[in-house]
């Protein structure tokens, strides 16, 4: 069964749900490293997911991208509105080291966490440059609850965002999946908390889809009682790169000057840009 997002509204906030199983599983399989260490990666994988349910333009995409200095602090994420999404991480060798050398479950936790750093929130239009916003964050709190506390200081809109992960007794992926809820302009508080406790009382995203419940059955229960909704869209999500030529060249134009363009070109007889992603190579011997 493939990966998708049901997006939708009600009289008081819109939402996004999503399976992101087969994604997450791919995602997984694409990385150099063991699933373990991929928490950070799948997190921002699943948010982006969900976000993309903001994009508007054919040519947006958003991105979310985690520096930090532990173990789990580097990873990157990226959505375009036609369901591509691509993920991926960095782990240091050395912390990797330690964590296998780790004997009691203390000291595991001290290596095993994101640590302290930013979380970079991009937002591209399609216009001459992105326009971005950096959240500090550390191990007192997780990535949706950075992002919502963002969306409440930064743009006034309460927002809900979880993410799930749910894995076999062999720690493979069984189900995965995300939850945006986010209030509209006219929304009360009364309204909002609400929704809050109602997130709260459910069971987790990952554990209803384990069950199988439909991403419509997920809505109907996080709605009822609560008020009437509209489904709006139902999109396919496949994990697939979104890099080109195109892209990469306009990559080089924001890093370099036009001269330091023409100095490299000169020198090497070429410019060459690797989509930190697939790790495709885009060589240029001309650039206007």
């Amino acid at each position: 069964m493939k990966s998708n997002i049901l997006i939708g509204i009600s009289k008081n906030v819109r939402f996004a749900i999503a399976d992101t199983t087969e994604i997450s599983k791919e995602a997984v399989e694409n990385s150099e490293y063991d699933g373990i260490l991929c928490t950070s990666e799948l997190a921002l994988l699943n948010i982006i997911s969900i976000l993309s349910s903001n994009i508007k333009s054919k040519e947006g995409k958003i991105s979310l991208v985690l520096k930090a200095d532990g173990l789990l602090g580097k990873a990157h994420a990226r959505a375009r509105i036609d369901g591509r999404v691509i993920s991926s991480n960095e782990v240091d060798a050395d912390k990797i080291e330690k964590l296998n050398e780790c004997k009691d479950l203390d000291e595991f936790k001290k290596i095993y966490r994101i640590g302290k750093g930013v979380l970079r929130f991009e937002t591209d239009l399609g216009l001459k440059s992105p326009y971005y916003t950096e959240i500090d964050i550390d191990d007192t709190k997780n990535i949706e609850d950075a992002l919502s506390e963002y969306y409440i200081k930064s743009e006034q809109l309460k927002t809900i965002i979880k993410t799930g992960i749910k894995y076999t007794e062999g720690n493979s992926i069984l189900k995965t999946g995300a939850i945006f809820i986010q209030a509209l302009p006219d929304c009360s508080d009364e309204v909002f908390d609400k929704y809050v406790k109602r997130i709260k009382e459910i069971y987790g995203i990952q554990e209803l889809l384990a069950h199988d419940f439909s991403l419509e059955k997920v809505l109907k229960l996080i709605c009822e009682d609560i008020e009437e909704y509209k489904v709006l869209e139902e999109r396919e999500l496949s994990f697939k790169c979104d890099c080109s030529r195109e892209y990469c060249l306009d990559v080089i134009k924001r890093v370099y000057t036009k001269k330091e363009i023409q100095d490299i070109i000169q020198k090497d007889g070429y410019i060459e840009t690797v989509c930190n992603f697939c790790n495709a190579a885009y060589r240029f011997k001309e650039v206007d």
